[in-house]
């Protein structure tokens, strides 16, 4: 038998391309009469199938992106790099939705052609990909990023499986309360209309209270999601929170196994910190705060945003390409607008980290680097800013002569709960009882050892740089006063929820 010539093969070997390429396409054309036929089925038998299929809806744009713009990670990393993707892919067509009024069956479909647009690009992207791959120009991915994730140690993942699960069923059978509880009227009225109202229901002013809430792109998110799943807002509420409280876990998984590229390590730091997180269930406790109120902006920035962005961050310092500063750059601009706290902690973790990157890395690349960082964060804030502009008339409550009471009444809140510390002069601080807790000043104690890390682990930048800056900020008055400019001075104390995850670090990484 004679063998083929090469042109044989290589056209046999096209065809085999562009049919997979084929079947990859139509299963993920499939995906979307499949969810969307499917979730509002759901929701009267299994209400939380509903809205966990209407949360994957909602991240599969980010899921099939994820593919062209970061190939090789872990299910875990990449469901959370999905979901925060998600959020800056949807942000835009999510602003101007609001703007416009839009029905929530305009959202709907709006989101069928964002999906659609991200399959092509995937399809277009993968076919030049493997192009590149039969004439040896295939672009190579950084090798932090071709770890797969491998059972591990088993004990890590049993007690990691076993915790979180335990969390996420207390997470979806606690009653809401706060601003949950208050954002359900926000959720209902919506889909009652079946409309973006862009104001708050239950104030009857016809105007957004704070600047924020008109362009309250999270809610809309949420409301998408409920629209999608057929549930009420009640179940919406309730059976997200399981979902979030994973993502959270998956979210600092993806962190810690970048930036120390051992999954070991990764695996024991985890458990170290879920471990503390059962251990603070009291009321105003870190775990508390991730069950009972993961479903919150400023929550959901904290436990699973800013960990994706600082990776993202990363992967553009390790490997500075277009596609990273892409990466980077849609992460951002979802972020930028979540919430101001969110904003703020990464500016400081990042600020942080960059300064010391800087120290050990100096060179006119390390500079470029940081300078592209800047520019891509200067542009995210464009909409904060433009969002403030629109309101710079008199809100409801000052026209009601309340301003001055709700802000004193919070500040007074604040200090009565130790958050917030009062000098003389009308200075103030953060609470020194926020950073003397026992595995907080235990994190400090052990600090000094990652020093002698600092040359060769990102790792150790980011947790000493962190731990470092922020009881500066928190603590010098001027640099106290100049932070609440962004948050007000009764959230300052908001801005130190890093420091307890970063003392847990500290400490699993010298153990």
């Amino acid at each position: 038998m004679e063998p083929r010539p090469p042109l044989a093969l290589e056209q046999e070997h096209d065809k085999g391309r562009r049919a997979r390429l084929v079947l990859k396409g139509a299963g993920l054309l499939a995906l979307a009469p499949l969810l969307l036929g499917v979730s509002p089925l759901l929701a009267d038998p299994a209400p939380f199938l509903a809205v966990a299929a209407g949360w994957l809806w909602f991240m599969l744009p980010g899921l099939v992106l994820s593919w062209i713009l970061v190939k090789q990670l872990s299910w875990p990393e990449r469901l959370a790099f999905a979901f925060v993707l998600a959020i800056g892919i949807s942000t835009p067509y999510m602003l101007v939705a609001i703007l416009l009024r839009l029905s929530l069956d305009v959202l709907v479909a709006v989101s069928v052609v964002v999906y659609l647009l991200s399959v092509l690009a995937f399809l277009v992207l993968e076919y030049r990909t493997e192009a590149r791959g039969r004439t040896g120009r295939r672009d190579k991915a950084p090798h932090e990023m071709r770890a797969h994730f491998g059972y591990g140690p088993a004990v890590y993942l049993l007690l990691i499986a076993f915790l979180v699960g335990f969390m996420a069923l207390v997470a979806g059978r606690w009653i809401p309360a706060g601003d949950d509880l208050a954002g359900l009227p926000h959720f209902s009225e919506a889909l009652r209309r079946n409309q973006i109202l862009g104001t708050e229901p239950f104030h009857g002013s016809g105007t957004a209270v704070t600047p924020r809430n008109e362009l309250i792109v999270t809610g809309y998110q949420y409301v998408l999601v409920a629209k999608v799943s057929g549930v009420s807002a009640v179940e919406l509420v309730m059976n997200t929170r399981p979902v979030l409280v994973v993502l959270a876990i998956f979210s600092l998984f993806t962190l810690l196994h970048q930036f120390l590229k051992n999954r070991h390590q990764a695996l024991f730091m985890l458990s170290l910190w879920i471990v503390y997180l059962l251990a603070t269930t009291g009321v105003d406790g870190t775990g508390s705060d991730l069950i009972t109120r993961v479903l919150q902006d400023k929550f959901v920035g904290w436990y699973i945003v800013v960990p994706i962005l600082l990776v993202a961050m990363l992967w553009f310092l390790r490997n500075p390409k277009p596609r990273t500063l892409l990466v980077f750059g849609l992460v951002t601009f979802g972020a930028a607008i979540l919430h101001p706290v969110t904003l703020m902690q990464f500016l400081l973790m990042a600020g942080s980290w960059g300064l010391l990157y800087l120290v050990f890395e100096h060179s006119r690349e390390a500079v470029i680097k940081l300078a592209l960082v800047a520019a891509v964060l200067a542009v995210c804030l464009a909409i904060p800013v433009i969002q403030y502009i629109r309101f710079m008339g008199v809100m409801p409550l000052q026209i009601a002569g309340l301003g001055d009471a709700v802000e004193l009444g919070r500040t007074t809140m604040a200090v009565n709960r130790y958050r917030l510390w009062l000098l003389e002069g009308g200075r103030f601080i953060l609470h020194p009882s926020i950073i003397l807790q026992p595995v907080i000043l235990a994190g400090y104690l052990l600090l000094p050892v990652l020093f002698f890390r600092l040359r060769q682990s990102d790792a150790a930048r980011l947790i000493v740089g962190t731990m470092v800056l922020l009881p500066l900020v928190l603590y010098v008055a001027p640099l106290a006063a100049l932070a609440a400019i962004f948050v007000t001075p009764y959230l300052l104390w908001r801005l130190a929820w890093p420091l307890p995850m970063l003392a847990v670090l500290t400490i699993g990484w010298v153990a």
